[in-house]
């Protein structure tokens, strides 16, 4: 895994960043507006309120955020070529 975040980021670099944040920070965001609501994180609530539980539920799903970061990168990537006109590289059939 840590050799596939390595290429990514040689790759893509700038937008793999962006992409990893902004996943980060939905995620942040939504643990947050859950525990607002009254979604309770085991071993958190009590210790350091709101946010630090939002963290650490963040933290819990890091290997998730890592594979979402691996697939939608390229495609992030593909989509802003796209709308500034490069052209983007077409698969092709193999069979």
């Amino acid at each position: 895994m840590k050799e596939r975040l390595k290429t990514l980021m040689a790759e893509f670099g700038k937008v793999a960043i962006v992409v990893w944040f902004t996943i980060f920070g939905l995620s942040i965001a939504s643990f947050f507006t859950l525990i607002t609501l009254g979604f309770e994180v085991e071993g958190a609530a009590g210790s350091g309120g709101t946010l630090l539980g939002a963290y650490l539920a963040t933290q819990v799903i890091k290997p998730l955020r890592i594979g979402a970061t691996l697939v939608l990168t390229p495609i992030v990537a593909a989509g802003l070529d796209r709308m500034r006109g490069k052209p983007v590289p077409v698969l092709e059939d193999t069979e």
